[in-house]
Formats: C-alpha cells, sequence, structure tokens
C-alpha cells in the first residue's frame, strides 16, 4: 500500500512530538546520509522504550513505501535522520546530568537522591495552609488532572529559628512578643476556631470576616467579627475562670447590644438570643476544649438565661451530636435540642425535645451534589411532614 506525502507528513508530526519527549534512537554521521532505513539500536547508557522503537520503526517503514521517484522521499529520510540524531545528543547530555553527583547551574547547586519511599510515604496526612505557616512540610503541585507536578520541602523562617535557639539551649517564649494575627472566612463557637483561613491582602473589600488573636503558645486571645463593611461587631476576649485552669470567653458586642445568633444562627435559638445594652455574656469550655456554657447577665450582673451544651460522638454512625439546653434565671429548662453533624462537619439534623425527653420536631438536611441543591424537611412528633424547602449551596452554617 503506497501513502501519500500528506499522509506521511501528519505521521512525522505526530511521531516527532512523541519521540522528542521521550526518546530517539542514535545513529553516526555516515548513516544519517544513508537511504537504506536505520538499525534501532539502544544507547548504552539508558534506556529507551520500546514504544519509542516502534513508533520510529514505523516511520521508516512508512517512507519505504513510497515510490522512489518522489523528491520528498530523500528530503524525508535525511530529516527523519537529521532528527534521530539531535534528539539522541540532547537525551544523552539529560543523562549524563541525572547520573551527576551534583552539578551546579547560575550559582544554584542541584543534587539528585534515590530514595526507597513511595510518594504517598513522603506527603502525609494534609494540612490547612494556617498550620503550614508554623511547622516544616512538604508543599505539593497538582496540575487540573490530578498529577503530582513537584514536590518542594519547606521549613518556616519563624520555626527555623527557634529550632536554632533551642539546640543553643537560649530559646525561651517572649511575652513582650507581637501576637500573631490571623484572619478567616469563617469561625466555630463550638470549638472557638476558625475556619476558612486566608491573608488579609486575599479579603475582598466587601467580604465579612474573622480576625483572631494567637498568644505565644498558639492559643485563641481574642475573636474579632467584621461585617460586609469592614465593622467590628462583636470581640470574644479568652481568659482563665479560675485556677484549676477552667476557660472562659467574654463576649462584647461593639454596639453595646446584640444577639448570640450572631455568634451561630442554630447553636442558639431565637427565643433566647437577646443582648441588650450593658449587659455580658461569658461562655466556658470544657476540658476538650469544646463549647460547655453560655450565661447572659443583665446589666445589674444578674443571670438572665444560659445554656449548657454536651458533645457526643457515635464512631459507627460517623456522627457528632451537639446537645443543648436553655435555662431561665430560675433554673427552669425551656428548651432542649440537638444537632446532629455528618463526618464532612455538615449539619444533617436538627431535633427539639421535651424536658423528658420525648421528640417534639425534626427538621433533616438532605444534600444533593449532583444538583448543589439542599433539602429541608421539617416533621413533627409522629412523623408527618410540616415543611419541605428547597435551597441552592451554600448549605446552612455548621
Amino acid at each position: 500500500m503506497k501513502s501519500s506525502p500528506g499522509f506521511l507528513l501528519l505521521a512525522l508530526g505526530i511521531g516527532v512530538a512523541g519521540s522528542i519527549i521521550l526518546s530517539a534512537q542514535e545513529e553516526s554521521p555516515a548513516e544519517v546520509i544513508s537511504e537504506s532505513p536505520l538499525p534501532l539500536v539502544p544507547s548504552a547508557s539508558f534506556y529507551h522504550p520500546p514504544v519509542i522503537r516502534e513508533v520510529w520503526d514505523n516511520l521508516y517503514r512508512r517512507l519505504d513505501d513510497m515510490e522512489d521517484g518522489l523528491l520528498t522521499k530523500k528530503f524525508v529520510r535525511a530529516l527523519l535522520d537529521s532528527l534521530a540524531v539531535s534528539v539522541q545528543a540532547d537525551f544523552d547530555s539529560l543523562a549524563i546530568r541525572a547520573q551527576a553527583i551534583e552539578t551546579s547551574e547560575s550559582g544554584y547547586t542541584h543534587k539528585f537522591y534515590s530514595s526507597p519511599l513511595t510518594r504517598d510515604e513522603i506527603l502525609g496526612a494534609p494540612i490547612t495552609e494556617q498550620d503550614s505557616a508554623d511547622r516544616p512540610h512538604f508543599h505539593a503541585v497538582y496540575d487540573p488532572q490530578g498529577y503530582l507536578l513537584r514536590v518542594r520541602y519547606v521549613e518556616p523562617r519563624l520555626w527555623r529559628a527557634n529550632q536554632q535557639l533551642l539546640a543553643r539551649g537560649t530559646y525561651q517564649l517572649d511575652p513582650t512578643s507581637p501576637p500573631q494575627v490571623r484572619y478567616f472566612r469563617d469561625w466555630d463557637i463550638r470549638t472557638l476556631a476558625g475556619k476558612g483561613y486566608v491573608k488579609k491582602k486575599k479579603l475582598l473589600e466587601d467580604q465579612a470576616h474573622y480576625r483572631i488573636v494567637y498568644d505565644p503558645e498558639n492559643e485563641v486571645e481574642a475573636v474579632q467579627y467584621f461585617d460586609s463593611d469592614w465593622k467590628l461587631v462583636f470581640t470574644l476576649t479568652t481568659g482563665q475562670a479560675s485556677a484549676e485552669g477552667d476557660q472562659y470567653a467574654r463576649l462584647e458586642f461593639a454596639d453595646g447590644a446584640g444577639s448570640l445568633l450572631t455568634l451561630h444562627p442554630y447553636v442558639f435559638l431565637r427565643d433566647w438570643s437577646v443582648v441588650k445594652p450593658k449587659w455580658k455574656v461569658a461562655i466556658t469550655r470544657d476540658e476538650n476544649g469544646a463549647l460547655a456554657s453560655t450565661q447572659v447577665f443583665n446589666h445589674l450582673d444578674q443571670l438572665s438565661y444560659y445554656y449548657t451544651f454536651s458533645f457526643r460522638e457515635d464512631e459507627e454512625a460517623h456522627t457528632r451530636t451537639l446537645r443543648g439546653t436553655v435555662l431561665s434565671d430560675a433554673n427552669e429548662i425551656k428548651r432542649v435540642f440537638a444537632l446532629v453533624y455528618d463526618q464532612e462537619d455538615r449539619m444533617v439534623r436538627r431535633a427539639f425535645y421535651t424536658d423528658d425527653g420525648q421528640l417534639q420536631e425534626a427538621t433533616t438536611y438532605d444534600y444533593l451534589p449532583a444538583t448543589s441543591e439542599l433539602i429541608v424537611t421539617t416533621r413533627n412528633a409522629v412523623g408527618i411532614v410540616t415543611s419541605r424547602q428547597n435551597f441552592l449551596y451554600p448549605a446552612p452554617k455548621d
């Protein structure tokens, strides 16, 4: 079967692209001017993938199928031969460089190390960008298809400086050093932890955000919430409630009054969320740092109402439940509720109970990734649907 010149040039383009990337055959100057197909002999210095040898064999076979009278046959053969020599020289150079113990280029030293470790063994559990600023880590870059492009080891400057001081035995926490400040798109009242770390320069002009101040031991010292106009809404200051180490946080609204719903629209209830001018709010945490209680005092420092909370994890169901109870100033239970979160920390159920634990009402949150929808369904105590609504993501604040 005879091949047309156009078809040959197309095949040549495909073959050339593949061979430049991967490998080529080794040829001598005498063979370059020969009109007979060249033997594909692998270089002794490195391995030629069989697929590349097959590509070049195929090109030469198609060249032999052309009519001898065509002028393009000699031209294409000379082009193939010349290209093979050029590509071979490039790969020989690369092989020599890769085998070198070290080489110098533009003032930088390149070293090559063999390692028995796989990529999964080197790249451990992922960490957040916030955590990467405090400890050594590997920075991996992936392409849009998920293929690993490069990995580099990073040691933060502050961490490295502290390690040098430790090595000399002179490292001490400096209480006079300026506090660390980080910015977040969201914040979790349940753990007093920021979510969605972002650098200040990347915050949008109309983006609400949280500013968290850390002490030298990297514990939360204060939380400030700014609305979309960058106006301060509230400040939460942490401290120690007793000598035994009980932790608390004091909440202050910038305008003197506000609502606990600003902290979280589901952890707190609308009928029990008002904070009037000169009122005070204290938030305590348990020994694990989780939310334990929220107490609201009036302008006379008298207890107005308060919440108690408890966390429970179900490892088999991969869920976490936050149980809350609202009590009046007379210790009378006003509301009992529970928030259930899935393994992705999304709220999937919100239920209300009587004082003796009987279900009153339950709302489920079903997430549909395929349509980016959230279906919110409310049922009464006997399971009858009383409300069903569809929303688009984002889902309710969890």
